[in-house]
């Protein structure tokens, strides 16, 4: 057990040992109080608290806490106070020898106990309560306070000063005979405890019903489980005298038993075990706990136990008895009553238990001594160490017989338990890795709950949150805290800790050893003193816990739990970074140090970042653990940099020696100023503080100084700091012997340098811990300070050469300074510490944070680190082969931007978020831009530099990117409403929300945008400014609301200016007016009735102060310029125009302010003039319809006939148009006459155009000859007659009906509103006929205006074969573009007709329209009509896609689109032709348009696009063999520049095979296999001139499609190594025959030398025939040379591509998840897929030198091709 060789020895001194004879006992000298008294007067008589780090201590137990006060009298250790002591012991023994032997005390079977409990009159040795009091109360006066601090002997020798005093009993005055008869007697009672288990005798009591252990006996008044528990009580008072008697200085070894070592070890477990943690824990009923049984050696729960459980199991099936319902109840209830019983009666054990909590920490406290005093065996060692450590699972907050005071009993122990295992780890290194190893299964079964998981306090000085926005800000409502950005704190500053963090962190800090001087390896320092690092073992336990935690952490899947031991790193690294700033644990930096190292090394070889290759794959979970983990360490460290620099512990910039006033009285009238860091000037109505140094003024709560406890002297932290500059002089001065200084003199000022300033700042940390050790007395304080002490020494050693210059810069006094704090002595007449210099003077709390803080900031390894750590996550931001990694890093970087923002100013920093804009993987593109979006948030004058990329980000593929686009720009605009670029923003959302196809909820999101920003109803900014109310004066709420209105108004005309379309906004307001804004869908019909009628109000606020704005803009329009006087009222009048297209109601009123904008006389130029009356010529269009008659008659009597006419004659076509449309639509109101001035004038303009077209009709057959006027006129005649055709609506059948054969020409004076469109149409095929294109172009254009208001006719155009004359080939090409144009107009008009619902209307108004025309939607047949007209030319339609003019291109493919989108055309004859146009590289509108089509095909036919991608590309192929004559042109790839000017190869197919095909591994098989496959068969149609192309573009299709999974690309190298395995031997045997004819030998062929190829096949002369052959066979090689080239491209491009994993390679293998997310090494690298020329295009020529050079390529390839790195099955 114990080693008697490393006993203390004898004193020196001869005793004389007293024989005499046994005596009668004397009177007693010390008093017998009780076993909680005893605890108190050791407690007060030895002056400590516990050895835990001190911080505030739980509430002591009321148990411990008694109010009975004993007087004890120690007398002085003489001779004559030895022999009473020795008599006291005397009659004890002889007491005990009179009394009969210990009763039985083992622990009781389960059988039944009969009619008398066996333990009503049980004991557990002879001596009685009063005895073990009274030899409790002589143990505790026994001087144990001084531990071990470098040297065994200090005990000893701090014994034997106190007993050279005479002070204190020791048992070594005690005769040696008589001590081990006392052992003897102790031993039984420590014997007998231990068969003691209370908890398990209480529930088999309960189980069997025995009601005479809980009750209580008459004449002792107490119960059968009262006497176990005092048996167990008096068991644990003798093990602690018994200790007590052990580590007493110059005892006696005869005294000392293994026996009984072991006995009391055994003990201490089985009391923790069995009684302390299921008590404290309240789980002692539960079942987990039945099945436990501890005992003393560690054996399985008893054998019998096990035995008759399972025969009660077995003979339990046989009883049958028959049970009713009512009893099935009474039985089920009583079983629900049993646990609640058992919990109520285990309660009364519970209180008894916790009582024994002093007595348990008494014990572990010796134990601790002991393990000090004596060499114990390593077994019992490690015993000691579980148990103590199982202490650690207790849950105070379980059960329900929680209370405060269990929580305080459980950090007792815990504490005690905690300063037990950090003796072991410190007194024994060869131990530590298993202890360590020890805490891993433990931190499985620590509590886990939030309240409990936690319950270790300390007490911080520093507040604020990890992920506040603002930190160190100064408040003029409060003091200004040193903030960290880690913790969630209480509002007294309390925080709490896990004990498991607390137990790490004491192990650490305990093997710090003294550094010892070793010599210099530096040639410039001979003569310096340097010490080595004395936490060597401190940073190599830290390695070790922190290897050890990681592999767990890291393991795959459930092993080991991995998944368990995750959050535990966790939540440990919260406690870390919690107490970071504490100076009790310094040891908390150096961990988190290394967790960062491990986790870094870690995510780096997870990665290609360096090597660039990846070494391991560790699991995903894994990755994110340990990234977010480096990346809240790092955000943490941030947070505190940028803290010190806002609020560090200044220092004077100069001490003036001589000023110092250090005689200063306090009551002198010096000037009262307010010098408190807070910053709140104020003096009155707040406690307050005088310095009684400097007299100035400071708050209370701000130094941490109440009211109630003022001290005598006070002086604050500048004060404090200048003396310590002082003292600090003087100790070197001392030391130097340097009486003649300068600073002896007191002359002059000192310039205290950065690292001048460290030093006062660590001697002030010192002196603050050495405060709080005297304060606590523990080791590890100790240990905390020691720690501090051999890092500063370290630091000293490092910065040595940059100290010269310094006040303090002699580096050996400071190091010799701070090794005389080492070991602190003992004052002999104070017992306390002493120090070797006078003052130990320390900062306030706040101070000391501060200056925490500083030291962090400035001499911290983790801020040093700071810029590698934020490398390493900015190189894993780059890793391009992995995505998860990324995604992780940019997160990791968001974390830390959050807490110091100015990092972004970094330009790697800021490059590196930019460049993940463009990220391939979504979840990416959107952590950087929530990274982004974070920083321009918090710094709205960086927004400008990120502006576009964010809006890019707007078209986004991502849903998830949108939204985080438009949360930030949401956010952006309502934080600062005049940001520049918000008329930009606001378009792009606009455009956004009017995308059909857009998602749900990121329309849903754009609508709450515009709802908050323009949309906001009366109560929304009513809350906004109520809400503002708080803190300023309230306001006109009206006044709010109009200047809400009016801010709307302005910006909807900005986003009007800059761009050129409105549609967008005007369905924005239309979907908001019809209730469809955010949310519309769960909402109530009431509730969206209500909405559309409050959105109609604002609506009609906004349209009032856009009238406004035009009152207002022509009071200032002199300040304009033309130009921008017309950009401004173009804006306005536009965005009227929107609200008159959403709902034309809303300008009934303001109608009139807009009728003189008609008469063009505005002053601005002619564009914009034509757009204003274009404008308002649409606005009153839309009016039209809401006008009453009223309204019509104010028209009729002004002049806005005159000026809708002089616009159709004065302005272009599209103004000509707007205003012919109001005219027609204001004469043919229905509530105005037949005869009305407005029909009159537009009737006279009819007849003026159509009297002029009838006079030329006849001038000339080609009108180019007419001079430019005449032809001018004509066509302004057309156009304009074609408007008035478009809206005309008449009853005529012949022209509903579409009779031409019945349609005349008619006379000016004939021609009438009625026959007007029939008249026009003889005549605009007169034109049509002209051999002019642009009149024809004209004339077609009118003509489809007659088709628009009666598509019938058209049908009978198409009869006659004129529609197919305009679209041949034959046309001209601009006649062609103008029937493409006219027919997707008319589809559009059909279109909007129908959807607007005036189709309906039209028909309902017909007196002929049947019911079953109403029912079968009649509408619907006009629209049918013009659709089969054009399905009838849907082939024409299809080939002009392949026009040489790319203009026919765009128009026949957005009329294909029309079509597609009205179900016109079959899809598949469209796709193809779809794919086809992705070849069109030089015209970037066609390509996404048409991708766009396939995009929208893809979502509804995602089989269809799949099966025909392969035909697509070989029509993609035709398609640029027709367009591109020159074959060289021919690509699969377009070359676009990157980031750096960097040309980026990509291929045309690529985002159709990202969106369409790659999402299923399957179907990009199939369509891989589908590309492979043209290598192999051969099209009969195919000659060798176009069979090599193709299979070249096939090529390149393969060798830059987007593979997102390896397995894609070795498919793709398998299949070729297949093909190239069957197919080349062929090709060469063939080519090999065929050149044998003509003198080639295999030798030649094998050596390919081509000077004599050449000459051989000269020789032979080859005929004509013989070399088209030959081609034939050099294009099958170029078959097999093609693919070659593919497969050592992919090689090249893709890092997985190893010849191990080909080797493994197999296609039917199981997918890898270590094989998704690849992408291409470098987007720059070449695939060389084209061949020269061997045949001339009209395949008449054939070079020789070609086929010569392709031929001996192809012996090279069959030659070179390694075949044996493919797999076998190959």
């Amino acid at each position: 057990m114990s080693s008697l060789e490393n006993l203390p020895k004898p004193h020196e001194q001869t005793k004389h040992k007293m024989q005499r004879k046994r005596k009668a006992p004397a009177p007693v000298v010390v008093a017998a109080p009780s076993v909680d008294n005893v605890i108190a007067i050791k407690s007060k008589v030895k002056g400590r608290t516990s050895s835990a780090p001190q911080q505030q201590q739980p509430p002591a137990s009321s148990t411990e806490a008694s109010s009975v006060s004993i007087a004890i009298q120690f007398p002085a250790m003489n001779e004559s106070s030895a022999d009473a002591y020795n008599d006291t012991i005397d009659r004890i023994l002889l007491n005990s020898e009179s009394r009969q032997g210990p009763k039985n005390a083992t622990i009781f079977e389960s059988s039944s106990f009969g009619s008398k409990s066996p333990y009503k009159d049980s004991t557990g040795g002879k001596l009685t309560a009063e005895e073990l009091n009274q030899l409790s109360v002589l143990s505790s006066t026994v001087d144990v306070s001084v531990r071990e601090r470098g040297d065994s002997s200090n005990i000893d020798a701090a014994c034997d000063t106190k007993k050279d005093n005479g002070h204190d009993f020791n048992w070594s005055c005690i005769d040696v005979d008589s001590v081990t008869q006392l052992i003897g007697l102790l031993e039984d009672h420590v014997k007998s405890a231990l068969a003691i288990d209370l908890i398990r005798e209480a529930r088999q009591a309960h189980d069997q019903e025995d009601e005479e252990w809980w009750e209580e006996d008459t004449q002792s008044s107490r119960s059968c489980w009262m006497n176990r528990f005092g048996i167990l009580r008096q068991g644990l008072q003798a093990a602690t005298i018994l200790l007590s008697i052990m580590i007493s200085p110059n005892m006696d070894r005869s005294v000392f038993n293994e026996d009984v070592i072991e006995s009391i070890i055994a003990l201490m477990r089985v009391h923790l075990v069995n009684h302390i943690i299921p008590s404290l824990s309240c789980t002692g009923h539960t079942a987990s706990f039945a099945s436990m049984d501890v005992c003393c050696d560690d054996e399985t729960p008893q054998e019998e136990d096990k035995e008759e459980k399972e025969e009660e199991t077995a003979a339990a099936p046989r009883k049958k008895q028959k049970v009713t319902k009512k009893k099935a109840k009474k039985l089920e209830k009583e079983e629900t009553a049993s646990p609640q019983i058992l919990i109520k009666l285990l309660k009364k054990v519970y209180m008894g238990i916790s009582s024994t909590v002093g007595l348990l920490t008494n014990l572990i406290e010796r134990i601790d001594f002991l393990i000090h005093a004596v060499s114990v065996d390593d077994q019992p060692l490690l015993s000691i160490c579980a148990s103590a450590l199982s202490s650690l699972t207790i849950d105070p907050a379980v059960g329900s017989g929680a209370s405060r005071e269990n929580t305080s009993h459980t950090h007792a122990v815990q504490m005690a338990c905690v300063s037990l295992v950090t003796t072991i780890f410190r007194k024994h290194p060869k131990h530590r890795i298993v202890i360590l190893e020890d805490l891993f299964p433990l931190l499985l079964k620590i509590p886990t709950s939030k309240r409990s998981m936690r319950t270790f306090p300390v007490r911080l000085f520093i507040k604020a949150s990890r992920v506040s926005s603002v930190y160190g800000k100064k408040s003029s409502s409060g003091p200004c805290r040193v903030v960290t950005p880690h913790g969630g704190l209480r509002g007294d500053g309390q925080d709490f800790i896990q004990v498991i963090t607390v137990l790490i962190l004491s192990m650490i800090q305990a093997c710090v050893t003294m550094p010892y001087s070793r010599s210099c390896q530096d040639k410039d320092e001979t003569n310096a003193r340097r010490l080595s690092s004395g936490l060597a073992e401190c940073e190599r336990t830290c390695k070790i816990f922190t290897t050890l935690l990681v592999q767990r952490c890291s393991k795959k899947g459930e092993e080991g739990g991995a998944s368990e031991f995750r959050p535990i790193l966790s939540n440990l690294v919260d406690d870390l970074l919690l107490v970071q700033l504490l100076p009790q644990f310094p040891s908390a930096e150096m961990l988190l140090l290394e967790i960062c190292r491990k986790l870094c090394d870690d995510l780096v070889a997870n990665s290609a970042v360096g090597n660039g290759k990846r070494t391991i794959s560790s699991e995903p979970t894994y990755l994110t653990t340990a990234m977010d983990t480096v990346g809240t360490i790092c955000s943490d460290t941030a947070a505190k940099i940028s803290l010190a620099r806002e609020n560090p512990l200044v220092f004077a910039e100069e001490v003036d020696v001589d000023a110092l006033n250090k005689g200063a009285d306090p009551s002198s009238d010096s000037a009262e100023v307010n010098r408190c860091s807070c910053g709140r000037t104020t003096l009155v109505d707040t406690f307050m503080l005088d310095c009684d140094r400097c007299h100035n003024w400071f708050h209370g709560s701000c130094v941490g100084i109440a009211k109630d406890k003022l001290p005598d002297v006070w002086i604050c932290d500048e004060c404090t700091m200048q003396i310590m500059v002082v003292d600090q002089m003087k100790v070197f001065c001392a030391k130097n012997n340097d009486k003649e200084s300068s600073f002896g003199k007191s002359q002059g000022k000192l310039d205290l340098s950065q690292d001048d300033k460290v030093h006062i700042m660590r001697v002030l940390l010192l002196n603050f811990l050495i405060h709080q050790e005297k304060l606590s007395d523990s080791t590890f304080s100790c240990n905390s300070r020691k720690f501090h002490l051999a890092r500063f020494v370290k630091d000293i050693n490092t910065d040595r050469k940059s100290s010269e210059g310094n006040v303090f810069s002699n580096v050996d006094l400071i190091q010799s300074q701070l090794l005389d704090m080492w070991d602190l002595q003992i004052d002999s007449d104070h017992g306390v510490f002493s120090q070797n210099y006078q003052r130990c003077e320390y900062l306030s709390d706040e101070g000391n944070a501060k200056l925490m803080l500083t030291l962090n900031a400035s001499k911290s390894q983790l801020v040093a680190s700071f810029p590698q750590l934020l490398g390493v996550i900015v190189a894993l931001m780059g890793d391009e082969n992995n995505v998860s990694l990324r995604k992780l890093a940019v997160k990791a970087l968001s974390q830390i931007v959050q807490t110091d923002s100015s990092l972004m100013a970094q330009r790697s920093v800021r490059e590196a978020a930019t460049k993940r804009f463009n990220d391939e993987a979504i979840s990416v593109r959107e952590a950087a831009v929530s990274l982004v979006g974070f920083y321009v948030l918090q710094t709205p004058e960086a927004a400008k530099a990120f502006h576009i990329p964010l809006l890019l980000r707007l078209n986004d593929e991502g849903i998830s990117v949108r939204k985080r686009v438009i949360k930030i720009f949401k956010d952006l605009i309502s934080v600062n409403p005049s940001y520049p670029e918000r008329a930009a923003v606001l378009m792009m959302l606009l455009a956004r929300a009017s995308d059909k196809k857009e998602d749900d909820g990121v329309r849903d999101l754009i609508y709450e945008t515009f709802s908050t920003l323009w949309f906001a109803t009366s109560d929304d900014v009513d809350r906004v400014h109520s809400s503002a109310a708080i803190v300023t004066p309230l306001r006109d709420t009206t006044s709010s609301r109009m200047n809400f209105v009016r801010d709307t108004a302005r910006q909807m005309i900005e986003v009007i200016t800059i761009s050129s379309a409105s549609k967008h906004l005007a369905n924005l307001v239309q979907d908001m007016l019809n209730g469809q804004g955010e949310k519309s869908e769960e909402k109530k019909a009431s509730q969206r009735k209500i909405d559309r009628v409050a959105a109609e109000k604002h609506c009609a606020k906004i349209v009032a102060c856009l009238v406004e704005e035009l009152v207002v803009f022509e009071e200032n329009r002199d300040n304009l310029s033309q130009k921008e006087a017309g950009q401004q009222l173009v804006s306005i009048l536009t965005t009227l125009h929107v609200f008159a297209e959403a709902s034309p109601s809303l300008l009934l009123g303001h109608y009139d302010n807009l009728l003189h904008y008609l008469k063009a006389e505005n002053g601005v130029p002619l564009t914009s003039e034509s757009s204003i009356v274009i404008q308002v010529c649409r606005i009153l269009s839309h009016l039209s319809p809401c006008l009453s008659s009223l309204n019509i008659q104010q028209l009729l009597h002004g002049e806005i006939s005159k000026d809708l006419v002089r616009i159709a004659y004065k302005f272009g076509m599209l103004a000509a148009g707007a205003a012919v449309e109001c005219l027609v639509k204001l004469a043919t109101h229905q509530e105005s006459e037949r005869h009305n001035p407005l029909m009159t004038a537009l009737m006279k303009l009819v007849r003026t155009f159509y009297t002029h077209l009838l006079k030329m009709k006849n001038t000339a057959q080609d009108l180019s000859k007419l001079k430019d006027k005449e032809r001018n006129n004509i066509h302004r005649a057309l156009s304009v007659l074609g408007y008035i055709c478009r809206h005309h609506h008449g009853r005529s059948q012949a022209i509903i009906n579409g009779d031409v054969q019945d349609f005349v020409e008619v006379t000016p004076p004939d021609l009438t509103w009625e026959n007007l469109p029939s008249s026009c149409y003889i005549i605009f095929k007169t034109y049509l006929s002209k051999r002019d294109t642009s009149t024809k172009c004209k004339a077609l254009r009118a003509i489809a205006g007659i088709f628009s208001s009666y598509p019938r006719i058209m049908l009978a155009f198409e009869q006659e074969g004129t529609l197919c004359k305009v679209m041949s080939i034959d046309a001209k090409p601009e006649l062609q573009l103008e029937a493409l144009q006219c027919w997707r107009e008319i589809l559009i008009t059909e279109e909007q007709r129908i959807e607007s619902g005036e189709a309906k209307r039209q028909m309902e108004s017909k007196a002929d329209i049947t019911t079953s025309k109403k029912v079968s939607g009649d509408q619907d047949g006009d629209a049918s009509l013009i659709g089969a007209c054009c399905i009838q030319h849907a082939p024409r339609i299809f080939a002009m896609t392949s026009s040489v003019d790319p203009k026919i291109r765009l128009h026949s493919l957005l009329l294909i689109e029309t079509l597609l989108r009205q179900g016109l055309v079959n899809p598949m004859e469209m796709i193809p032709v779809l794919f086809g146009l992705q070849g069109d590289l030089k015209h970037a509108q066609i390509r996404l348009c048409a991708h766009k089509m396939l995009v929208e095909e893809t979502e509804k036919r995602p089989d269809m696009i799949r099966q025909l991608l392969s035909e697509g590309i070989r029509h993609c192929y035709d398609f640029q063999h027709k367009i591109y004559k020159d074959t060289d042109a021919i690509t699969a790839v377009t070359r676009n520049k990157g980031p750096n000017n960097i040309v980026q190869i990509e291929c045309i197919f690529g985002q159709i095979f990202r969106d369409s095909v790659r999402n299923s591994r399957s179907h990009s098989i199939r369509v891989i296999k589908s590309l492979l496959n043209r290598f192999t068969s051969k099209d009969p149609d195919d000659s060798p001139t176009s069979r090599v192309p193709l299979l070249s573009f096939t090529s390149e299709v393969l060798a830059y499609l987007p593979y997102n999974h390896l397995g894609d690309v070795l498919y793709v190298i398998h299949n070729i190594a297949s093909i190239v395995n069957l197919e080349s031997n062929e090709v060469l045997a063939k080519m090999t025959t065929f050149l044998r004819c003509y003198g080639l030998s295999e030798k030649d062929a094998g050596t390919a030398d081509k000077v004599k190829l050449r000459r051989l096949l000269n020789k032979s002369q080859f005929k004509k025939e013989d070399k088209m052959k030959f081609a034939e066979l050099c294009a099958a090689a170029n078959s097999i040379v093609l693919l070659v080239r593919l497969s050592t491209f992919l090689r090249e491009a893709y890092s997985g591509v190893t010849t191990a994993r080909l080797m493994e390679y197999h296609p039917g293998e199981k997918e890898r998840i270590t094989d998704r997310g690849i992408s291409r090494i470098d987007d720059t690298l070449a695939f060389h897929s084209k061949f020269p020329h061997a045949i001339s295009p009209d395949g008449k020529q054939v070079d020789l030198d070609v086929l010569v050079n392709q031929y001996i390529e192809f012996c090279r390839v069959c030659k070179d091709y390694d075949l044996d790195e493919l797999p076998h099955n190959t």
